[in-house]
């Protein structure tokens, strides 16, 4: 369509210039108070996951993001991640791959699934420019899903705390 031949070149662009997504993830494990995770990332068609590769891997595609350690509680932490490319199963696999499994997710190495058999995954956030109809930009939130409520209660830290109500708050909104 249109639109979407529009919209696809922003999902693209690197550094900054197009679309931006957000995410929260509850991971298993510790994590450093910020990283940058960049890599090469190749696609598993008979697998239907991804891996971290060399450089110059035959299919390898580049791949970053910025996370931010929110807080913890025993062995789960809450990230928010700031993805810059949108490749295959990206956030599962880099994650992942530093010993952070996504809570619930079987495919990357969580030791058990959620009760509902979803993963601890929430895209929060998307920015894209849209010139049809003179939008210009646009942003969407999604509301949060009832499980990560809960999240709420994963530590006392106000940080932790403030990004919870602060989501709650703009799901609200929306």
């Amino acid at each position: 369509s249109k639109a979407a031949s529009r919209l696809a070149p922003q999902f693209a662009e690197k550094g900054g210039a197009g679309a931006k997504k957000r995410y929260a993830a509850v991971v298993c494990g510790s994590a450093a108070p910020r990283g940058t995770l960049k890599g090469f990332i190749v696609k598993d068609e008979a697998t239907h996951t991804s891996h971290i590769v060399p450089e110059g891997t035959a299919g390898a595609k580049s791949a970053s993001l910025d996370y931010t350690h929110v807080c913890n509680k025993n062995s789960l932490a809450l990230l928010d991640v700031d993805l810059h490319t949108g490749r295959h199963h990206q956030i599962r696999c880099q994650l992942a791959a530093l010993g952070m499994s996504i809570k619930g997710d079987l495919k990357y190495g969580a030791k058990r699934s959620n009760s509902d058999g979803s993963i601890s995954l929430h895209a929060r956030r998307i920015e894209f420019f849209q010139d049809c109809f003179l939008l210009g930009f646009v942003r969407a939130v999604a509301k949060l899903r009832p499980k990560f409520h809960a999240l709420a209660h994963l530590s006392t830290p106000s940080s932790c705390s403030s990004l919870i109500a602060t989501l709650l708050l703009i799901s609200a909104l929306v």
